[in-house]
């Protein structure tokens, strides 16, 4: 309160002294942060961490709100690690609430930007599934597009939430820009696995996704899961060293997990999926569409690179024959696709309720969609046994599904 009220007069460090703190401990949530003083800068910054040798845990039932709400005001960091400069995770902060809620919102006010703001060395740790955990977005409706720009998610262990960090900045043009999340860790099990996303952005100019670790999300709810997802809008964007794995569904309906989904609906998003580590995404539903894959680019995402990816053990395991993908370009022109290894990608083609067609076969790489794609230096290994009918059982390491799909370079 006496922040917000008196503002900052050069960098301040409010540093946590107890063991924990909550509603028992004199807490109201959500703790606001609306600075109506002299305001922050690049040298009036605010820092809440722990003492020197002090782990520390903030919790509380925040029903249909926040534990910290950070609205309309820069440069705010959550710093967890209670060294001067660590990173270490000794600052928990949970939302203990099973209503629609939240743990940390940065919030932009009408069509003013937050800007500068982080979030690292934290546990984060929602009270549902039902609801993501960090959120960048407007400050008063939580979830609508705001404006934001150099915002940092960084070295977080993030678990039970519907997305582990939500960001979104509108279509086009993007409000959003600058966006990083990085050594985040996301491979909670049981109750405390995420839900569907565990890195989302939408209209975002210019991200970074790199060095993160996701797997383990929830596998009965009927819908489409994805490590990383790059949304409407998402533009300029790097996902690099990331390592996905141990995804599934276990229903049957038409949905199935993705490894990284590009739907960004811009025809040159200048976005870069490379170097990442994409394992074990398996599924059992019954999609032809909606199909299990490893990277995935759809809804007319175009100028999308995706080179030197290692994609392993992709596979459909829905006895009535439903596709699996290592990368699939599914939407948009003019995507290039090289100087990746995929490997064992398998459906069970049992039934071949499909037809045999390449719209529900297991492929290493498949064109599906869009036109002028270039396909160079990829090493595609179909190993592995087939479960259904050997005789009619169909297979490839590259399909071209439509005639349309004209203009295409495919090469070594």
């Amino acid at each position: 309160n006496d922040v917000n009220d008196s503002g900052l007069a050069g960098a301040v460090r409010l540093l946590l002294n107890d063991a924990a703190y909550n509603a028992g401990t004199g807490e109201t949530f959500p703790i606001t942060l609306n600075i109506n003083g002299p305001g922050t800068s690049a040298v009036k910054t605010l820092t809440i961490k722990p003492n020197t040798g002090v782990i520390s845990t903030i919790s509380g039932a925040a029903a249909a709100n926040v534990i910290f709400k950070v609205f309309n005001t820069n440069y705010v960091t959550f710093d967890g690690s209670n060294t001067p400069e660590g990173a270490t995770r000794d600052l928990s902060i949970e939302n203990t609430s099973a209503a629609a809620n939240f743990v940390i919102l940065y919030g932009s006010k009408d069509q003013t930007p937050i800007t500068n703001g982080t979030i690292k060395n934290c546990n984060i740790k929602n009270g549902t599934i039902n609801s993501s955990a960090l959120v960048i977005s407007d400050g008063s409706i939580i979830g609508n597009d705001g404006y934001f720009s150099n915002m940092t998610i960084q070295n977080n262990s993030i678990q039970k939430a519907y997305i582990g960090a939500y960001a979104t900045g509108g279509t086009i043009p993007q409000y959003g820009s600058n966006l990083i999340y990085t050594q985040n860790t996301l491979t909670s099990t049981g109750v405390n696995a995420i839900r569907r996303v565990g890195l989302y952005m939408g209209g975002v100019n210019g991200a970074t996704v790199t060095q993160n670790s996701i797997a383990n999300l929830e596998s009965a709810s009927s819908e489409i899961d994805a490590g990383v997802w790059l949304g409407l809008g998402t533009i300029n964007a790097t996902v690099s060293g990331n390592t996905i794995s141990s995804m599934g569904y276990t229903g049957i309906s038409s949905n199935n997990p993705i490894g990284i989904y590009v739907t960004s609906s811009v025809s040159a998003s200048g976005n870069l999926i490379t170097q990442n580590s994409i394992s074990s995404i398996t599924g059992t539903g019954s999609s032809s569409i909606a199909h299990v894959t490893g990277i995935s680019v759809g809804f007319s995402s175009g100028g999308v690179t995706i080179e030197r990816n290692i994609v392993t053990n992709i596979g459909n395991n829905n006895t009535a024959t439903f596709p699996a993908v290592g990368i699939d370009l599914n939407g948009g022109n003019n995507n290039v696709v090289r100087n990746n290894m995929v490997s064992r990608v398998y459906d069970d083609q049992t039934a071949g309720s499909g037809a045999f067609t390449p719209q529900f076969a297991a492929t290493g790489i498949r064109i599906n969609a869009g036109t002028g794609h270039q396909v160079y230096f990829n090493t595609v290994n179909m190993f592995g046994v087939q479960t259904g009918n050997v005789s009619t059982n169909l297979n490839s390491a590259l399909a071209i599904f439509l005639t349309s799909s004209t203009d295409c370079d495919i090469r070594n």
